[in-house]
């Protein structure tokens, strides 16, 4: 069986929910390879972990399955399988299906939990390793009134545009919500400035690499985002940015 099933949490490093959650698929399904692509998102923070798992899915073969628990209390939102390009994600009916690829959206099913089960994490489990071996586990129906979330939109005019940052990685790059189709868009003539913090920039880099150890660069990264950094130094810190900080760019005179 070449199936994955992945696993995006802000369960942290210290808690027992992984162990749960993957003793659910276990039971149900052995010879599964389960990939955590990451367990320290920020505390229910649906933003920051549909930014990685949006940005990793595709890496996958089709069919595969993302399991995703940020902020999912389903006493609020019950779960739900969304079938998306080709993909299946599970997790609750929190809007975070709009964050990943609300476009390519197949259909969406509510899924009708063991009331009896000891933990909602371990039937999210075994859910995910009935779907692993082809099997639509405790569905109820197919829902068109799903929840979806979306990414604040950049503000544009003639003179400017504003983002804000969506995303800090571990080496405190500032990823923003600033894509490059909509720059190229706007700047035409490459007349600009970035104010990021107290740093201003005037141009795009094509690659990190291309500055000095030490030295700031902005370029468009693998999604097509604006990316500002430091070559190994933490633009985060250095720049006084933080996640949802502005990002500002101004046609110059």
């Amino acid at each position: 069986m070449n199936k994955f099933i992945t696993i995006t949490s802000d369960f942290g490093k210290s808690s027992h929910y992984l162990a749960i959650l993957k003793a659910g698929i276990l039971s149900k399904i052995s010879n599964i390879k389960i990939i955590e692509i990451c367990n320290e998102i920020k505390n229910f923070d649906i933003e920051e972990g549909a930014y990685l798992l949006k940005n990793t899915y595709k890496n996958f073969p089709n069919g595969s399955i993302h399991i995703f628990t940020i902020e999912n209390d389903y006493t609020k939102h019950f779960p739900i399988i969304a079938e998306i390009d080709n993909h299946f994600f599970i997790g609750a009916n929190n809007g975070f299906i709009g964050l990943i690829e609300k476009n390519k959206i197949n259909r969406v099913i509510k899924i009708k939990f063991n009331q009896e089960s000891s933990h909602f994490l371990n039937e999210i489990g075994k859910c995910a390793a009935k779907l692993a071996n082809g099997q639509f586990y405790n569905l109820e129906e197919e829902i068109k009134d799903y929840k979806l979330l979306y990414n604040n939109n950049i503000r544009k005019n003639k003179n400017n545009i504003i983002g804000k940052i969506l995303y800090i990685d571990n080496y405190g790059n500032l990823i923003t919500n600033i894509d490059k189709s909509s720059f190229e868009k706007w700047s035409f003539d490459n007349n600009f400035k970035i104010s990021v913090g107290f740093e201003n920039f005037y141009k795009i880099n094509n690659s990190c690499s291309n500055v000095d150890p030490g030295s700031p660069f902005c370029i468009f990264n693998s999604s097509n985002l604006l990316e500002i950094g430091i070559y190994y130094g933490d633009a985060s810190k250095l720049l006084g940015m933080q996640k949802n900080s502005p990002v500002v760019i101004l046609k110059k005179n």
